[in-house]
């Protein structure tokens, strides 16, 4: 993918903007790297909140899972499953700086402490025949 990215006025977060305006949009959304089956309940209590780490005296919890008013922290056996995600990503649209210094720290360490395992190579072997290219964070 060699063309620039343009950017555009749209407001944060106005997905149909971008898909109206934003060519690399549509490689950003249908990018299999970057889609997981979620329970839809989880998906809305995570919204917009960042990943991060939460203390636990001030959280809501479930399932694994730690949630603030800004924040939304994953179990720890799909910590790194989420890092990948997020790190290959920052990696593939380099040109939108999707992470910052602290998030991408985060999300190696995530990364190193809950490494992929033989379901998460399948898929990314799988995306690698559909899409034409691996995760490189999955070995």
């Amino acid at each position: 993918m060699s063309e620039k990215i343009i950017k555009t006025s749209c407001q944060k977060d106005n997905r149909q903007c971008y898909k109206r305006n934003n060519f690399i949009y549509k490689y950003i959304e249908g990018d299999l790297h970057n889609l997981r089956p979620v329970v839809g309940a989880l998906n809305k209590l995570r919204s917009n909140k960042k990943m991060g780490e939460i203390n636990v005296s001030t959280n809501k919890s479930g399932c694994g899972y730690l949630i603030n008013e800004s924040l939304f922290q994953p179990p720890e056996n799909k910590k790194g499953d989420i890092a990948r995600i997020y790190l290959y990503m920052n990696q593939k649209y380099h040109d939108l700086n999707i992470l910052t210094e602290p998030e991408k720290r985060m999300f190696k360490s995530w990364h190193l402490n809950d490494p992929a395992d033989s379901y998460e190579k399948l898929i990314n072997i799988k995306i690698f025949e559909t899409q034409g290219d691996k995760n490189p964070y999955i070995n």
